[in-house]
């Protein structure tokens, strides 16, 4: 199994473009997934409010721990395969709009693009799955997907949260 590894490094406020308001702390932010304490796969580096990403796990964590997949995305391979297929093959002219409606809700609550919005990363997804908890990405002829403990990283993203708003 897999770990995931959130690296935080708060800015400095000389490195800051504009005064950031109460409930936002700058930070550069990694995550990678790591096997045996070495990174294998870099999912981002980006610098952004950390808060926000932190409250999105936070406020996800419900369905990133415990909602299986859609029937409509179900796939063996991963989440962000099952998405991808779904979203490749559907017939826009003839899908029901509720459907669209419930594949959309479910990446909000297991997309990181959702976690990040305004910044450029890729459609990674994170949840529970066939196989177990996974981090995965699809597009076109590249996918992959890891099964990672996210139990263990949910409670260190709660740690940091917990950390960063008491200071």
């Amino acid at each position: 199994m897999y770990k995931l590894d959130l690296k935080i490094k708060k800015l400095d406020p000389s490195q800051y473009i504009d005064t950031p308001s109460e409930d936002e702390v700058y930070a550069d932010i990694s995550l990678d997934v790591l096997l045996d304490g070495r990174k294998i796969l870099n999912i981002f580096n980006i610098r952004w409010d950390v808060m926000c990403l932190l409250r999105w796990f936070i406020e996800n964590k419900e369905s990133i721990l415990f909602e299986s997949p859609l029937d409509l995305i179900k796939s063996d391979f991963s989440i962000a395969y099952g998405i991808w297929n779904y979203l490749d093959l559907v017939d826009l002219d003839t899908v029901k709009d509720s459907d669209m409606d419930l594949v959309f809700d479910y990446k909000t609550r297991h997309g990181l693009v959702f976690a990040l919005r305004g910044v450029d990363v890729n459609n990674v997804y994170i949840g529970r799955a066939t196989k177990g908890y996974e981090i995965s990405y699809s597009h076109d002829d590249y996918h992959w997907t890891c099964i990672v403990d996210l139990p263990e990283f949910i409670a260190s993203v709660e740690d940091y949260y917990m950390k960063l708003k008491n200071q």
